[in-house]
């Protein structure tokens, strides 16, 4: 990052062998510069922006990608349309009441 720029860095990882990255993806956006490793070695702090643009803005950018753009959704299918009505319908509000036997006290 110091020698190229943050918008020259691509996120990568050999997942093909070895499952999905999603673990070492969430441990990166978790990650922090310790702040004694920025002094003693002048690293720049690991922004959120700068770990959104390695982890798929600049890829979005090499690749002609619009990542503003908002993604079409999936038209609904049968079950969606079901839950819809279902909620609509009133029926899946919250009720407190309890239903059959309740012993009195």
């Amino acid at each position: 990052i110091d020698a190229f720029g943050d918008d020259h860095v691509l996120w990568g990882t050999d997942s093909i062998w070895w499952g999905s990255p999603q673990w070492q993806i969430e441990a990166f956006k978790r990650l922090e510069m310790p702040e004694s490793l920025m002094k003693r070695f002048g690293y720049r702090p690991l922004t959120v922006d700068v770990k959104r643009k390695i982890l798929g803005l600049n890829a979005a950018r090499v690749y002609g990608v619009d990542a503003a753009a908002k993604i079409r959704p999936m038209p609904d299918d049968f079950i969606d349309r079901l839950r819809k009505k279902y909620k609509d319908s009133g029926l899946a509000a919250r009720s407190n009441t309890q239903y059959g036997w309740v012993r009195e006290a």
